[in-house]
């Protein structure tokens, strides 16, 4: 069976908000799932299946670039969609003069973040209920193939 093709753009706020508030924060409104930055943040998305499935988004920082709401619809997980939109992500950012950037994970997608070259950085804290932790990179990694 063919595999259907994926495609990686530029989105706008709203487009992002679809996929971010239920997969991120469905409890609260699609509102609430707005941050400071937004507007002027460069959001990515995963168009397959002819609708966007999985959302980055990345704002310019003092000490780089950071990354927030990284979300993928659970229907797409699992597939390599968030590791081509990280991917993406990360090469824009060392494009745009990076490599510096940063993000606050969820402790169970350490792991994930591990593979692009991002390290723990300080305690654990608490994210609305949500066990997470500041990582770092500070160089291009070579990202994971696939």
């Amino acid at each position: 069976m063919a595999q259907n093709r994926v495609e990686i753009r530029e989105i706008t706020l709203d487009q992002a908000l679809d996929v971010r508030h239920p997969v991120l924060w469905p409890d609260l409104t699609r509102d609430d799932n707005r941050v400071p930055g937004d507007e002027s943040a460069c959001h990515l998305g995963v168009c397959k299946d002819g609708r966007i499935v999985a959302v980055l988004s990345l704002y310019p920082d003092p000490i780089g670039w950071r990354i927030r709401k990284f979300a993928c619809l659970p229907a797409y997980q699992g597939q390599g969609i968030g590791t081509a939109l990280m991917r993406a992500a990360l090469h824009r950012i060392d494009v745009k003069n990076g490599p510096k950037v940063w993000l606050s994970a969820r402790l169970s997608a350490v792991p994930f973040y591990q593979r692009f070259g991002f390290a723990t950085s300080g305690d654990s804290y608490d994210v609305r209920g949500v066990p997470a932790i500041r990582m770092i990179r500070t160089a291009p990694a070579s990202p994971p193939q696939g």
